[in-house]
């Protein structure tokens, strides 16, 4: 962490000082829990993470709240019945609360913070003081679409007013996975689901269900198929009359 923070500050920008700890073999936060990171490579580092390290004020030894709210927004504004998606939104520096006193050993003082801060304030663009409030749009392969070459997920784009799924691979991860992987793949949704609704259509035909519905079953996780027993439960609350719980039986079923 103290790396960053000095390196950043010795004029190096982030692309530069997360290929440095890549080439170093300094393994990413996704790479010491690969089980809570399953859809992360864990080979190199990205500029997102690097940039959210020097952002993070915790690292100057102090508790700070107020950093973000939950902001829910319509998926479409043309259709409330779509729902609503919630997101985390970082508010202004100037509404975060830090402690009094430091909550954990610093590893960066307040001053080398502030001066990340001010270099990443001049590099960043100009606010024009309003916010931009992007049209959201329905995708109906969300999550259901993988990308062969590296398998990892697409996720949904809008691209001149059409549904696409893009598979984006930054440079550094391409260059320590030694994956050749265009920057971006895009895949239009139109040129996929005439296809995927014929073959489910024929799929789900009554000559074809039964076949179709074992080969679900067959997909599904192993699970246990015996329910758990009352007798496993705890039994529910019984009134007392002597301090002694009298034994729990079943309610007789009325005639």
């Amino acid at each position: 962490m103290q790396r960053l923070f000095t390196d950043y500050l010795a004029e190096y920008g982030i692309y530069a000082l997360a290929q440095r700890l890549t080439d170093d073999h300094i393994p990413c936060p996704s790479a010491g829990d690969p089980q809570r990171n399953p859809d992360r490579c864990g080979i190199a580092r990205s500029k997102s993470a690097v940039r959210a390290i020097l952002t993070n004020p915790r690292y100057t030894g102090h508790q700070v709240w107020n950093r973000q709210h939950k902001q829910e927004t319509l998926i479409d504004v043309n259709d409330v019945g779509l729902g609503r998606t919630t997101a985390p939104r970082r508010n202004p520096e100037d509404q975060w609360i830090y402690s009094e006193r430091p909550a954990h050993p610093a590893l960066i003082s307040r001053e080398i913070f502030d001066a990340v801060q001010g270099r990443l304030a001049s590099r960043g663009p100009a606010s024009t003081g309003r916010t931009v409030l992007r049209t959201r749009h329905p995708y109906a392969l969300k999550g259901w679409s993988f990308h062969a070459r590296c398998e990892r997920h697409m996720q949904g784009n809008w691209t001149h007013g059409r549904a696409h799924y893009r598979c984006r691979f930054p440079a550094e991860y391409a260059l320590a996975n030694h994956l050749e992987h265009p920057l971006n793949v895009l895949l239009r949704e139109d040129a996929v689901l005439p296809t995927l609704d014929a073959w489910l259509a024929q799929a789900f035909v009554l000559d074809h269900l039964a076949a179709s519905l074992a080969a679900l079953a067959q997909d599904q996780p192993a699970t246990d198929p015996v329910p758990r027993s009352l007798a496993a439960r705890s039994p529910p609350a019984t009134a007392r009359s002597s301090g002694t719980a009298s034994p729990w039986k079943p309610e007789p079923t009325p005639p």
